[in-house]
């Protein structure tokens, strides 16, 4: 009976020495960590120049608001205009060849009538493309970022931006490394913590 007791306290105490180690494991401890990120809107959309022309007229300032449609800037490309009088005067001419061969020649007559919706096609699409040159807002929001009047005469090809337009929420987007996330052991609803570069003094919560 002794000997058993004696086995049974000590087979106690051992797993009361092995319980503590692995009880102070599981007790969760705040962990920080510290995270280079970015501060921007929830909706962050760069509108680009859709036609190429030198920049004419700066319509917008950085922090105005704008709705969807609304004139950023204006551009100016004179080879898009010709484009458009050239196309108008093909598909003029083909008006005119057909209305002089209906009388003399109803074949010809037809076979340009049959050609007329191409020019009227060309017309168009010069004719969009001119319109292009008044660059317009995609959606409403507040411009963060656009060209000025110290940049007019520049020259812009196609995509280049022209101004960037947000809207929504403010969002801190961050990348962690797989160490981080385990660290973090970060949940949905915790609080995060954002400094500014430019003001680490001041901090700003969120989740």
């Amino acid at each position: 009976v002794l000997t058993f007791t004696f086995l049974g306290l000590s087979t106690v105490g051992m797993i009361v020495l092995l319980l503590i180690p692995a009880a102070v494991f599981w007790v969760p401890v705040p962990s920080h960590v510290h995270a280079a990120a970015m501060l921007g809107s929830e909706n962050e959309t760069v509108v680009r120049a859709a036609s190429p022309g030198f920049l004419e007229r700066a319509v917008v300032e950085e922090g105005q608001v704008v709705a969807a449609g609304d004139v950023l800037v204006e551009l100016s490309n004179d080879a898009g205009q010709e484009e458009v009088a050239r196309a108008a005067a093909a598909l003029r001419a083909s008006e005119i060849r057909r209305d002089a061969l209906r009388v003399r020649d109803a074949a010809r007559a037809v076979k340009e009538e049959v050609e007329a919706p191409a020019y009227e096609a060309a017309v168009a699409k010069s004719r969009t493309k001119l319109a292009e040159l008044q660059v317009r807002a995609s959606q409403t929001g507040r411009i963060i970022q656009c060209l000025r009047d110290s940049d007019l005469g520049t020259y812009l090809v196609e995509g280049s931006p022209v101004a960037a337009i947000a809207s929504g929420r403010w969002q801190v987007r961050s990348i962690l490394t797989e160490e981080q996330i385990v660290r973090s052991t970060a949940r949905v609803g915790d609080t995060a913590e954002f400094r500014a570069a430019a003001m680490p003094s001041q901090t700003v919560e969120g989740r």
